[in-house]
């Protein structure tokens, strides 16, 4: 369904089919084949003199024509070498394209593992930040820290929250 590897693709058959119609020209470009046949009465007067001629006589003829530019200069040659460089460059086209295709489906398939991996982690830092804020919360309670500690961990546990809803709409987007 990619749209440029399939116009690649187009321009390689069209260099093929460039080729086919470039190497035809290197033989006869018309060809014909004619004949006739015919019976012709003699009078009997005209050959009288000449034995065996009083009969009939026939006349056949056959004919051939061929037609075609001759090489000397290597002109047909020549086409048929830059047609053949063409189709390799259009083929070389198509690969590059090829290449840059899959190069784009294994770029965007280790974005989305990644985003995968981040998320997964930022969801266990999540757990442990919140239990980071229990803990904080407990040692305030108790008098053995301050309110400083407990507000850096909730801090903590909202900025990573912030980051999980980040690393959750680039996956949706990857997707």
């Amino acid at each position: 369904q990619n749209l440029s590897l399939r116009s690649a693709g187009l321009r390689v058959l069209q260099a093929q089919q460039n080729l086919s119609i470039v190497a035809g020209k290197r033989y006869p470009q018309q060809q014909a084949v004619s004949g006739s046949a015919g019976v012709k009465r003699l009078s009997d007067n005209s050959m009288d003199h000449i034995p065996l001629l009083h009969d009939n006589f026939a006349s056949y003829s056959l004919g051939f024509g061929l037609a075609w530019e001759a090489d000397f200069w290597g002109k047909f040659r020549r086409l048929v070498q830059q047609a053949s460089a063409e189709l390799d460059a259009s083929v070389g086209g198509y690969d590059d394209a090829m290449v840059a295709l899959i190069s784009e489906v294994a770029q965007n398939y280790l974005m989305l593992r990644t985003y995968q991996q981040r998320l997964r982690i930022a969801h266990e830092n999540l757990d442990l930040q919140a239990k980071s804020v229990e803990i904080s919360s407990a040692k305030v309670e108790a008098g053995a820290t301050s309110e400083l500690d407990f507000d850096q961990a909730k801090t903590l546990l909202h900025n990573t929250e912030a980051s999980v809803a980040s690393f959750e709409l680039s996956l949706q987007q990857m997707k």
